[in-house]
């Protein structure tokens, strides 16, 4: 790779969105984007556990759970360490701020309203998702301007590790960026 070059990787954008939306990453849970083959992996805490102890039986878990593990394993004990970048949530404040960007964008007054003051107060999150159930057809909006909103906070991601995520998930999240 020549310098100034960005690294080409297949990106599945649905999983690293939904990584970077998840609120309950780092204490619980770890996702990782492996800059080798492009795949989002997501290991629970008692996952990484497991792998981290060599006397973890198959038979306490099941079949499914076992792949995470040794999957879990290859990600603790690899030795190029920056094979996996941790995938850090989206901040709580850039994501209300998505909400309230979109609130403005409403034409109808009175929903609009509604979902203004569903982000004020405890619970601003849960809030705006149950308004959002008033209106279908806001709702649907609502998942389109958050997916573009998504593609943006992605690709700035991407291109901070000098990375180019090359989307290849069937429906796309980013439908402007498939080009692999």
């Amino acid at each position: 790779m020549s310098p100034g070059e960005k690294k080409r990787i297949r990106v599945d954008h649905h999983f690293l969105s939904e990584a970077m939306e998840d609120q309950l990453n780092g204490i619980e849970n770890e996702r990782v984007l492996d800059t080798k083959t492009g795949e989002v992996l997501h290991f629970s805490s008692e996952e990484l556990q497991a792998a981290e102890e060599e006397k973890a039986s198959d038979e306490d878990y099941p079949e499914w759970q076992q792949d995470m593990i040794e999957r879990a394993r290859a990600f603790l004990n690899e030795p190029d360490k920056s094979r996996y970048i941790s995938i850090e949530p989206i901040s709580p404040r850039a994501a209300h701020d998505h909400m309230r960007e979109f609130s403005d964008s409403v034409e109808d007054r009175k929903f609009q309203s509604i979902l203004y003051k569903s982000l004020s107060g405890d619970r601003p999150f849960r809030r705006f998702k149950d308004a959002l159930e008033y209106d279908g057809d806001e709702r649907e909006r609502w998942f389109k301007f958050k997916d573009k909103k998504m593609c943006g906070v992605m690709e700035g991601w991407l291109e901070g590790l000098d990375l180019e995520g090359v989307e290849f998930y069937i429906e796309p999240v980013c439908p402007e960026r498939v080009n692999g």
